[in-house]
């Protein structure tokens, strides 16, 4: 089942290609581009970590709502990254419209070929125990422009990798951005192409699919001051639409500073009757519980090392329990069962 949504939702992923850890782009992309073309292709990997995270802006949890108003948690996405300032992974907890609720996640890998940059993404859902594949993205960059891809494939996974969709540039504009791909794909015959408008701020505004039997599917995104998408549009006449808004938080610090920083633990997990949260040497701390909707359901201040939390009336399902202490933050993600 999930791997036939995953078809049905492949084409606005490859349209999107929001996930590449690279999309945030500097105001002075023109200058560090020519600092960037002399580099070697290692240097250049880690010239592109640097772009990545522009001011420390690494986003730590992102939130996915299906209305303006942000009522309607539909996905939360916990960010992990590597030392250099990659991502690493991504964990994901869907929430489906009946209720069921997804744990899925997304790994980075990073590799340098004949001076360009490949970047993979793979995409895993936790059933039955186990991870399972599901769908692999993989982005090729180019010297001349760090922030675009020139080359997109999207694949599948059914006993082994099969080539889902692939998207290669084809025309550039003045200031050697990707303005149309080709694309190529069994859900396509004939000649197809996408179309790339940017915004002002050499951010992408709009991605514009075109088929030769007159099919068009059209991804617009909306940024906030820092280049990161708060609002994305999905237009598509034959498959899916959709409309999505996000929250972004900037922690001050990386993950791996606040647990060593916090020093906490919770246990056991999954938890069933009672869930005992430990805190090190951290003075007064507040711990708060929340379900995947975003709802408190339960929060007390403490300075006590060991803290019990009651959970035999709650819900099954999955929650995230947040320390708050020394002026950081520490998550955990719950299992109640």
């Amino acid at each position: 089942m999930k791997k036939i949504l995953f078809l049905i939702c492949a084409l606005p992923c490859l349209l999107s290609a929001q996930n590449a850890p690279v999309k945030n782009v500097l105001k002075e992309k023109t200058a560090i581009q020519q600092v960037i073309k002399n580099l070697s292709a290692d240097m250049q990997e880690q010239a592109v970590s640097l772009r990545a995270d522009p001011e420390n802006n690494r986003l730590d949890s992102i939130y996915t709502y299906s209305d303006k108003a942000k009522k309607t948690l539909t996905k939360k996405t916990h960010i992990e990254y590597l030392t250099d300032g990659r991502k690493r992974q991504a964990k994901h907890y869907e929430i489906w419209s009946y209720g069921t609720i997804y744990e899925s996640k997304t790994e980075y890998a990073y590799r340098s070929i004949s001076g360009k940059l490949v970047i993979e993404e793979l995409f895993y859902y936790w059933e039955d125990g186990s991870w399972d594949r599901v769908s692999k993205m993989v982005y090729v960059f180019n010297r001349r422009d760090l922030a675009n891809p020139e080359e997109i494939y999207s694949y599948q996974f059914e006993d082994d990798w099969k080539l889902f969709m692939q998207a290669i540039v084809v025309e550039y504009d003045d200031d050697g951005r990707p303005t149309v791909y080709e694309v190529e794909s069994p859900l396509f015959e004939g000649e197809n192409s996408m179309k790339v408008e940017y915004n002002e701020d050499g951010l992408v505004k709009s991605r514009t699919l075109l088929t030769s039997d007159d099919y068009t599917n059209i991804t617009e995104y909306e940024y906030d001051a820092k280049g990161n998408v708060i609002h994305m549009t999905d237009r598509d006449e034959k498959v899916i639409n959709k409309e999505e808004y996000y929250t972004n938080f900037y922690p001050s610090i990386t993950s791996n500073e606040v647990i060593r920083s916090i020093q906490s633990s919770i246990y056991p997990n999954p938890a069933s009757d009672v869930l005992h949260v430990s805190i090190a040497d951290a003075g007064e701390a507040l711990i708060t519980l929340v379900n995947l909707t975003g709802s408190i359901v339960y929060q007390q201040k403490t300075s006590q090392p060991i803290t019990s939390v009651p959970v035999e009336s709650l819900a099954k399902g999955y929650y995230i329990l947040t320390i708050q202490a020394t002026g950081q933050t520490e998550t955990h993600k719950v299992i109640i069962h």
